[in-house]
Order: C-alpha cells, then structure tokens, then sequence
C-alpha cells in the first residue's frame, strides 16, 4: 500500500466549517493541521455576534492537530495583521517534514512568515484564497498598483500551486494571470452529508419544529441566517420585507449583532410584527431553521462566498441572494433553484423573493435541482482534486 503524503495546514485558528474538510482531506493524506490560535476552543467575544460563544460542534476530533504560541498583544482573531505572532514558526518549519504546506490567505503577520519561511525552508507551498474578483475590481488605482506589486513579486512566488474556491475566486487568479495547470479547485463547502440527513430527518417534523421555535404555523417563513452587522445589510432585507406587506408571512432572522437595536428600532418605527430576531443560534440548532422555512434570503453587500447558501440547498430551499455573494455565481440557477438580485435594490429584492415564495411547483423544482447541485461542491471533492494535484 502506498504510504500517505504528508501535509501540513496552517490555519488562523479552529474553524467549524474546516472540520469536514480535514477529516476528509486525512484519508487521503498524513495530515497535520497547524492553528496560530487557540481562542475559539476558549470562547471568546465575536465581534460580528457581539456575544460570547463556543461553539457546539467538535472542533479538534477526526484528525490531528496542534496550536503554536500566539504571543500577539491582540485579543482574538479579527483580521488585523498582528493578531497572530508566533515566533517558534521558525524551528517548526524547519524541522517540518511533510511533503506540501497549505496556507490560508496572506492577512496574518504569522501566515506571511510561513510563506516565506517556508519559501526559505525549499518547501512545496499551495496557497489557499477566498477573494472574489469582483471585489479586486474595485480597489483605486493606488491600492491596486502596490497590491498587485506585492502579490506578483512577494507573495505568488513563494508558491507553487493556488486553491480557488469557486468560479470568482478562480478569477482572482487569472486577474493577476496564474495558469491553469497551477490551480486546485477545492470547492467551498458544508458537511452536506450531515445537513442532508438533517433535512431526511426533520422533514416530517415541521409543526412540531414550528411550535418549539415559537413560530406561527399558518405563516410562510422568509429566513435569514449571518450576523448583524454592515456587510451583511441585514436592513435591506428588513426595508425589502416592509415591500411584501403580507399578513401570511414571517421574517425570521437568525443571528444577533451590533445592528440589532437599529434592526429593531425599524421593526417598531414601520409595525412589523411578523419579524423574528432570534440572537445567536448555534450549529446543532440551526437545521430546525432551514427545515421549517420556504426561503432563504441574503442581502449582504459583500460575500467571499457564503456558506449558508451550501446549506440552504441541502434543506431544497430556494435562495434569493445578492449579486454580491460570491456563492450564487456557483449555486443559483436564475428562476430555477432560486435569483440574484442587485444589491441595494430593496424592491427587486422582494419581488424575487415573491416569486418563490407562493409557488409550490418552483419550491420542488428548486428543491430537485439544490439537491443534486451541491453534490459537486462537497469536501469529497476537495480531498480527490487535492490527492490528484499531489500526486501528479
């Protein structure tokens, strides 16, 4: 048999939506997942939630893994370069024997020193990225000269292979012109295994699911699933909602964060009371969610991906999304499985979520085609193109 490559992944810190890709990727490979951070094992403050949390799905089980000291100053991990200082990297990487060392993104003071070091070390490096072009576009003319000075020159030539996770951070790359033959598509994805037998399971459970969730059952449910907070624009969806003016309709926004007293300011200020804000709501009980709603709908100004549209589908619903989610371009068949809306656009947006929302014969349709569609953005298929590219 054939001895497994080693690989070794370094990772900000534990991330719930990582766990199913690992232990995938781990019967392929000798894996070995590297955090800088420890602090959501610890529990810490979201700043997007705004509230203390842990969450209450395994983090660290099904494959191996091991923190470096973080000596940061910083409190948590927030996106700012010196939140992650880990100084031993450099004995690590050195003495690191695995064959290829995956890197996320290049935000990190310490994951920039594993590029180089590992550079330095003469080790195999695939970088890992989420940036949508979309959002490449918009940068000045300053900002976009000196970053992409500093990728073409310092960061892509510590690399020999760059993972895209869908069709706009595909064409990241080819904006800053990287060739095909050296890029890994490793398609962003949930457990679709466990939240379709969510669905199986909790299909036939929904006027139970409605009364323990405190919902109406006579009501169709538009549903929101993120943070409160600017990106996410939960108020658009909020001002779309005030556009339906239906009396047999719920909004129910799962999630909690610092726009939660503007939210609810408008929610009073325009009478809207067929709006549920639940606060945050942790992954063990989001399905019940997803399983008794008829629409999923994301008003975000601006995704990299987002995952609850993966989710979404596993449950058939149909997604009304921006065109600022980079996940739609990938996942949304317009009028089939569900429709872009232009950002911003309050009375477009509740048109489209109009549509499908009283139309039993589209909401199956969409539900067939979701269900199959999402079988080819799955961490099965991550690990096989990872194992192809390795051994190649």
């Amino acid at each position: 048999m054939r001895e497994k490559i080693k690989i070794s992944y370094y990772q900000s810190h534990p991330i719930q939506y990582f766990v199913p890709l690992y232990k995938a990727l781990n019967k392929y490979f000798d894996l070995k997942v590297f955090y800088f951070s420890d602090c959501t094992i610890k529990g810490s403050v979201d700043k997007g939630f705004g509230v203390p949390m842990n969450w209450d799905t395994p983090l660290l089980e099904g494959y191996e893994s091991k923190f470096i000291k973080n000596i940061s100053w910083r409190k948590g991990v927030n996106n700012k370069l010196f939140d992650l200082i880990n100084p031993s990297l450099i004995k690590l990487l050195r003495q690191d024997d695995a064959k290829i060392i995956v890197v996320n993104g290049w935000r990190y003071f310490s994951v920039l020193l594993t590029l180089f070091l590992a550079k330095y070390y003469k080790k195999e490096v695939w970088l890992s990225s989420e940036n949508p072009l979309f959002l490449e576009l918009e940068n000045g003319k300053l900002k976009s000269w000196f970053k992409k000075l500093v990728l073409k020159n310092i960061i892509f030539p510590c690399c020999s292979k760059f993972i895209y996770i869908g069709m706009e951070s595909m064409a990241f790359y080819k904006f800053y012109n990287l060739i095909d033959a050296n890029l890994i598509f490793a398609p962003y994805a949930v457990d679709n295994n466990y939240f379709l037998s969510q669905s199986n399971f909790l299909k036939n459970q929904r006027l139970n699911l409605i009364t323990e969730l405190h919902l109406d059952a006579t009501k169709k449910i538009v549903l929101f699933i993120g943070k409160y907070i600017e990106v996410k624009d939960p108020l658009l969806l909020l001002k779309a909602f005030t556009l339906l003016n239906y009396k047999d309709v719920q909004l129910v926004m799962v999630g909690d964060g610092k726009l939660r007293m503007e939210m609810e300011v408008f929610i009073k200020n325009n009478k809207l009371d067929n709006v549920k804000l639940t606060g945050f709501v942790n992954q063990s009980q989001i399905s019940k969610y997803y399983a008794v709603a008829n629409v999923l709908a994301i008003s975000s100004k601006s995704e990299t991906w987002g995952l609850a549209v993966n989710e979404a589908m596993c449950f058939g619903l149909p997604i009304v999304a921006s065109n600022r989610v980079a996940a739609a371009k990938d996942l949304v068949e317009e009028g089939v499985n569900g429709s872009i809306f232009h950002y911003g656009n309050a009375h477009e947006f509740a048109a489209k979520i109009d549509y499908f929302l009283f139309n039993n014969t589209l909401s199956s349709k969409a539900a067939t085609y979701s269900k199959q569609r999402i079988n080819d953005y799955a961490v099965h298929v991550t690990a096989l193109n990872f194992y192809n590219a390795a051994t190649a």
